[in-house]
C-alpha cells in the first residue's frame, strides 16, 4: 500500500476524492508545507487568489517543493468557496483553520458529487489533509558522545540498504544549547506562561507575549502570536497549561536514584573506509548486573522514574545532562504548540491527572516495556491525546503506517467499565487495548492471536504464581503484578525490570500481533467504500 507521504494510491479514498472533485494530489506533508507557507505569506500581505498563488508556489519552489501553481490556486479557492456567498477572508485564519476549511469544503464537494462518504472515510480525508500539521516527529536515539557542534571523526563505508533486520545507521548533531539552564526555564516558564494566559484573558497580552520572548523558541512563539491573533482564549485552555507545567516540574525534578555509568560509542571496524557513519546504537554502560547498556531514549525515559546516571568525566556528564534536558524541553514547547492548534471552542470532559497518578504510570511502564529490546513505540501527541483517545502509537518495520498503530493503555479489570470505555473509542477494533483483561484473555487463548506454546504459557503463569485459568484471575494477578512492579523504580531502567520477563515477553508479543491485526481492521474500513469514479468536478474555478 502507498503511503501518504507519498500520495494516495489508485484505490485510496484520497484518489477516489481527487477524481471527483479536483483535489489537487498532493501529500499529507505537501498539504502540511503548503498550508504553513499560505499562512506565513498571509501574515505579511493581503490575499489575492494571483499574488498570493505566486508568492506560496515560488517560496515553495525555494524550499525544493515541487508543487505547482496550479495545485496553489485550486487550494486556495478551496479555502475561499463559501456555499452562502459570505466573505472569507483567510488572512484571518490560523494554519490549522485554513486545513480544515479546505478539508470541510471538500468534503461538502464530494457530497455534492454524491460520493458516498462513511464516517471514517470522512475521517480520513481529513487526516490525509490536515493530518501532517498535527504530528510532532517521535524523538531518536542519538549518539552521546559528541562534542558541541561538532561531529565526530567518522571514514566512509560501503552503502548501507536498510531493511527489517539492518540498523539505521546515522551521525547525529550534538544537542542543540539550551536557551537557559533546565531550573531556571521551569522557574520562568511558570509565572511568564500563567501571566500571559491571564492578561489574554484581559484583552492585552502583548506584554506578557513580549517577555516570554527570551524564553521561548521562535516558532513557539509565532504558535502563540498566530493564535491570539484569532481572538479570546477558549475555556480551559489555563488549566491545560498548569497539566503540561505540571508535567514539566515532574520532568525537570532532581533523581531519587542514581547508577554508576560510561557514555560508549562504537567504533567503526577496521575494514571500514574513510567517512563511514557510525551506528546510533551508542549509550550508556551500566555498572549493574540488572542490565548493561542503555539507549539514550531509554536513559531519558528512565528519568521519569527519578532515575539517573553518574557519568566517568565532566564532559561526558555534561553532554548527557544537556541531551536530556533539550529533550524535556521540547517536548514541552511541542505540546504548547500543539494546544495552540486547539480550536476556540474545544472542550473536554476531562483533563490528564497528575504525571504521578497511576495510570500515568503505568502508561509509562508499558512504553519503557515496549521499548526494551527497540524503540518501537512512543507517547501520542497531545491532540491524539485528548481528542481521539491515543495514549501510545507504535511501529513496526513491517507495519507500514507512517505514524505506527494506536494503543489505548488502562488497568481497569472491572467488566462493565472496561467495556464502558471502550465503547466511546470510535472504531476501537482499530486499537491495541493493553489491559489487564485484554491480556487476560489473550493469555488464554482467547483474543484471536496465535495460542502460546506450552512452556510459554507455563513460564508466564509461574510468574504470576499460577493464577487459576479463568480471565477475572489472570486479569487479577496481572494487574498485582504491575501494581508491585510500580512499587520498585529503584532500577537503571526503573520499575519495568520489575515485571518478570516472561510477563514482558508476553507483552511485546500480544502488543505486535494486536498491532498488525488493528492495520488490517483499518485497511479494511478505508477499503470498504466503493463508488464509481466521476469525472473531475470544476468546484475550485
Amino acid at each position: 500500500m502507498t503511503s501518504r507521504s507519498e500520495g494516495p494510491g489508485p484505490e485510496s479514498i484520497e484518489h477516489r476524492v481527487q477524481q471527483v472533485t479536483g483535489t489537487p494530489p498532493l501529500s499529507q506533508r505537501q498539504f502540511a508545507l503548503l498550508f504553513e507557507t499560505l499562512a506565513a505569506t498571509l501574515c505579511e500581505h493581503p490575499f489575492h487568489l494571483n499574488a498570493t498563488s505566486k508568492v506560496v508556489r515560488d517560496r515553495l519552489v525555494a524550499r525544493r517543493e515541487r508543487i505547482s501553481r496550479d495545485s496553489v490556486c485550486l487550494v486556495l479557492k478551496g479555502i475561499t468557496y463559501k456555499p452562502d456567498s459570505s466573505p472569507v477572508r483567510p488572512e484571518n485564519m490560523s494554519v490549522l483553520e485554513l486545513a480544515q476549511t479546505f478539508a470541510r469544503n471538500v468534503i461538502h464537494f464530494c457530497d455534492r458529487a454524491r460520493l458516498e462518504l462513511l464516517p471514517e472515510d470522512r475521517a480520513r480525508i481529513e487526516d490525509w489533509i490536515i493530518g501532517g500539521l498535527l504530528a510532532p516527529q517521535a524523538p531518536e536515539d542519538v549518539p552521546l558522545e559528541t562534542s558541541p557542534g561538532v561531529h565526530p571523526e567518522v571514514r566512509p563505508g560501503p552503502r548501507q540498504t536498510r531493511t527489517a533486520s539492518t540498523p539505521r545507521l546515522e551521525v547525529a548533531p550534538a544537542p542543540a544549547p539550551l536557551p537557559v539552564e533546565p531550573g531556571v526555564y521551569l522557574s520562568r516558564a511558570e509565572p511568564l506562561l500563567l501571566e500571559l494566559e491571564a492578561s489574554w484573558e484581559r484583552g492585552a497580552p502583548e506584554p506578557a507575549l513580549e517577555a516570554c520572548s527570551g524564553l521561548l523558541a521562535p516558532d513557539t512563539l509565532e504558535s502563540y502570536r498566530k493564535r491570539i491573533r484569532r481572538g479570546a482564549p477558549p475555556a480551559l485552555r489555563r488549566a491545560l497549561v498548569t497539566k503540561l507545567l505540571e508535567q514539566l516540574a515532574h520532568d525537570l525534578g532532581p533523581p531519587r536514584h542514581v547508577f554508576r555509568a560510561r557514555a560508549v560509542i562504537p567504533q567503526a571496524p577496521p575494514s571500514a573506509e574513510p567517512g563511514a557513519q557510525l551506528p546510533s546504537r551508542s549509550g550508556l554502560f551500566i555498572e549493574s548486573p540488572e542490565v548493561r547498556l542503555l539507549r539514550p531514549s531509554q536513559a531519558f525515559a528512565a528519568r521519569h522514574w527519578g532515575v539517573w546516571y553518574a557519568l566517568d568525566t565532566p564532559e561526558s556528564q555534561a553532554r548527557l545532562d544537556a541531551s536530556w534536558a533539550q529533550h524535556v524541553i521540547s517536548m514541552f514547547e511541542t505540546n504548547l504548540r500543539a494546544m495552540n492548534r486547539l480550536p476556540a471552542s474545544f472542550r473536554l470532559d476531562k483533563m490528564r491527572g497528575k504525571p504521578e497518578t497511576v495510570g500515568l504510570r503505568f502508561e509509562q511502564l508499558i512504553l519503557d516495556l515496549l521499548n526494551e529490546e527497540q524503540h518501537v513505540a512512543r507517547r501520542a501527541p497531545l491532540l491524539e491525546d485528548l481528542f481521539e483517545k491515543t495514549d501510545l502509537r507504535v511501529n513496526y518495520p513491517a507495519l507500514e503506517r507512517k505514524r505506527g498503530a494506536r494503543i489505548q493503555v488502562t488497568l481497569l479489570t472491572d467488566e462493565e467499565l472496561h467495556g464502558i470505555k471502550l465503547r466511546r473509542i470510535a472504531h476501537s477494533d482499530e486499537f491495541i487495548v493493553v489491559s489487564p483483561l485484554k491480556l487476560a484473555e489473550a493469555a488464554l487463548g482467547l483474543a484471536g492471536m496465535p495460542p502460546l506454546t506450552p512452556q510459554q504459557q507455563d513460564e508466564l503463569f509461574a510468574a504470576l504464581s499460577r493464577p487459576a485459568p479463568s480471565v477475572h484471575v489472570v486479569a487479577a494477578a496481572l494487574k498485582r503484578h504491575f501494581l508491585q512492579a510500580l512499587g520498585h523504580p529503584a532500577s537503571p531502567l526503573g520499575p519495568v525490570l520489575a515485571v518478570a520477563a516472561p510477563v514482558r515477553r508476553f507483552i511485546r508479543m500480544y502488543v505486535e500481533h494486536r498491532a498488525h491485526d488493528a492495520t488490517q481492521h483499518l485497511r479494511k474500513r478505508e477499503a470498504g467504500s466503493e463508488v464509481t469514479s466521476l469525472p473531475p468536478s470544476r468546484w475550485m474555478r
